[in-house]
């Protein structure tokens, strides 16, 4: 028997709660103990992990999502069976079931059958919410796709990957990338002061991660993560950032990292670092961010270009952080200063140009000022 998955509550005074992050999709199997969902209910941020093996039948919550607790955000049951079987949006009696606002009303007029021509319907393309929802955001056809889910359902990802089969063919950018020298001169000076207070003191990384923050903040498009393949807006401002494993490449995100001081970021970036290279990252722990940092500055590099992944709507990169020959603005000569260069590339669908160019002036600015970032 199918089983409904509905939003759960972690106190009596939360009323709805928020999709953070799919861990599947329709269609997919599941374990026992398998993560299903990251949901946040007021500040806090829980994994709901399958209860018993089966198939996701359905989703019905997308990620970005708020739904009321107790709602129905997802379907689990056997491959064979269908979420509509109890009645739902694809269960007949509905509108599209073939009885309209006059079935059993009045008389109803059409040409065709008064013809003596029985009209023939066209079928209803069986598709996720989620599905329907996202292909009328980026105009996909839904009945000139395949599903792959139960039954031959049209799921998410099936629009997803329609819509980036259709962008290639069109050779349409989904990034566009710009690059900017930054003067860390006084960001140095300033970390040295620190190093005589904090032990550990602040890093580069954990500078660079402050000056992106209070950006996005700054910056509306900036705070917009990618949701479904479509722009999201939001009042909160996550930073992701990129770790390196023996294996891989993930990426922990900071929760509300504009809201945090300085010593709060280099304290989550040490923690999350750690926790990501030693296997012990929770799901919890990897949501959705609305911009990923990537210091590759201890390889030696002297920048990159790194590809917008997930939900993030743009990516920044920093190469390494060593002397370089500069022109003094003031005398015009030419000097060694500690410079890095930063490349940020982003999806050009949520950040466009002029709005890219202007975050990342910003974070220049932010990072040549640093006392500001102590304020």
């Amino acid at each position: 028997m199918a089983t409904e998955i509905v939003m759960p509550s972690l106190a009596d005074s939360v009323l709805e709660g928020t999709i953070v992050r799919w861990f599947v999709d329709e269609g997919d199997p599941v374990c026992e103990g398998q993560p299903l969902v990251e949901v946040e209910t007021g500040k806090a941020s829980v994994t709901y992990d399958a209860e018993h093996d089966g198939t996701v039948l359905a989703l019905r919550a997308e990620m970005g999502e708020s739904v009321p607790v107790g709602t129905v955000i997802a379907i689990l049951g056997r491959s064979h069976e269908t979420p509509d079987a109890g009645g739902g949006p694809d269960a007949g009696g509905g509108p599209d079931a073939g009885g309209g606002p006059d079935a059993g009303g009045g008389p109803d007029v059409d040409p065709a059958r008064d013809a003596g021509v029985e009209p023939t319907p066209a079928p209803r393309v069986r598709a996720s919410p989620l599905a329907r929802r996202l292909a009328t955001q980026l105009g996909v056809d839904l009945a000139a796709l395949t599903g792959s889910g139960p039954q031959g359902r049209v799921t998410r990802s099936d629009v997803q990957r329609s819509d980036v089969e259709r962008s290639g063919s069109r050779a349409v950018p989904r990034e566009l990338e710009l690059r900017c020298q930054v003067d860390m001169s006084r960001a140095v000076d300033l970390l040295d002061q620190l190093r005589e207070f904090e032990r550990p003191a602040p890093s580069p990384t954990d500078l660079l991660v402050r000056a992106a923050a209070l950006a996005l903040r700054e910056i509306p498009v900036g705070d917009r993560g990618r949701r479904d393949g479509v722009g999201d807006a939001s009042s909160r401002v996550h930073i992701g950032i990129a770790v390196a494993t023996r294996t891989t490449v993930v990426v922990p995100t900071i929760l509300d990292a504009d809201r945090l001081s300085l010593r709060q970021i280099a304290d989550a970036v040490r923690a999350l670092a750690s926790r990501a290279r030693d296997g012990t990252i929770g799901p919890a722990e990897l949501g959705a961010s609305a911009l990923c940092v990537y210091d590759l500055g201890m390889g030696g590099v002297d920048g990159m270009s790194a590809a917008v992944d997930g939900p993030q709507a743009a990516i920044l990169a920093a190469g390494s952080l060593r002397r370089r020959p500069v022109v003094d603005e003031e005398s015009g000569a030419v000097v060694a200063r500690e410079t890095i260069e930063l490349t940020l590339a982003c999806d050009h669908r949520i950040m466009h140009g002029a709005d890219a160019a202007g975050f990342l002036a910003r974070v220049r600015e932010l990072l040549e000022r640093p006392l500001a970032m102590l304020v």
